[in-house]
């Protein structure tokens, strides 16, 4: 009897150390391992961190190379980690660079924005920075330093975790989250202007109907379509406010202000998806 409790038990505990080691591995899956030759946002992220670290990498280029190697060998023998210049599991944590929670893999397979990021997500979380007063200069779609600040900025202020990610918690802060299946989301016909004289004659130099200046994110729109004030999300042109009017402007349309004259010839007339998001605070 003793010794059928005593084999039970250590059963149990192999079973134990079993699913703790795969709890382990299943955090870390979705990690890649990076090594030399690997490039892109996470290479980026590790670079930046060891640059803080005091192990210089050169440039935050997103390049896995010889700087970046020898960096990760050098941080690797300083911590006691296994100097192999791989950048796996153990390394990542010794780094402070832990596995995405489980949170944003549930919340539409979300990948975290961050240093080194790139596309039209990385441009909508410009614009809505630079909209809320957190500067990031032009909305060009890449995840630099001035992104990084600003993003940095607002968790500050917005009582998050303070590390330049743009993780579901701080996507959902933003604002960045409210483009779901249930959103008010409509097809319509989406012409360009600019803020030229040609594209506003006679209003040439005139700000916006409810007083905006014009420039991207403005857009005209039927007020008895679409509310002044609302907040939009356009298909392939992203986040902008329902804040100026036309003659032309009437029923399923909208007109989507643009930087230059150039950028609105280029977009010619599309049909899209346009969500309405909610009423701005004037």
């Amino acid at each position: 009897m003793v010794k059928n409790n005593i084999l039970s038990f250590f059963v149990l505990c192999f079973f134990v150390i079993g699913l703790l080691t795969l709890s382990v591995d299943n955090i870390y899956a979705d990690q890649q391992t990076l090594r030399w030759g690997s490039t892109g946002s996470e290479v980026s992220l590790v670079q930046k961190t060891l640059n803080e670290k005091g192990y210089s990498c050169g440039p935050v280029d997103g390049i896995f190379g010889a700087l970046t190697f020898n960096a990760v060998v050098s941080f690797q023998r300083d911590t006691n980690i296994n100097v192999d210049g791989i950048v796996g599991p153990q390394t990542r944590q010794a780094l402070g660079l832990v596995a995405t929670s489980n949170e944003d893999s549930k919340n539409n397979s979300f990948t975290p924005l961050q240093w080194g990021s790139s596309g039209q997500e990385v441009r909508d979380l410009q614009q809505i920075l630079n909209s809320k007063g957190y500067a990031v200069g032009t909305v060009d779609g890449v995840f630099d330093e001035r992104t990084y600040n600003a993003v940095v900025e607002f968790q500050k202020d917005a009582q998050l975790t303070v590390d330049g990610v743009v993780d579901h918690k701080t996507k959902t802060s933003l604002g960045l989250n409210k483009i779901t299946q249930n959103s008010n989301t409509r097809t319509m016909v989406a012409t360009a202007y600019c803020p030229c004289d040609q594209c506003n004659y006679p209003w040439g130099g005139y700000p916006s109907y409810i007083g905006l200046p014009l420039g991207k994110g403005i857009i005209a729109v039927d007020p008895n379509v679409i509310p002044l004030g609302t907040r939009l999300y356009v298909e392939g042109y992203g986040y902008g406010v329902a804040a100026d009017t036309g003659g032309a402007i009437n029923g399923n349309k909208i007109d989507l202000c643009f930087e230059t004259h150039e950028e609105a010839l280029r977009w010619g007339i599309q049909n899209i998806e346009v969500t309405i998001l909610d009423k701005i605070n004037k």
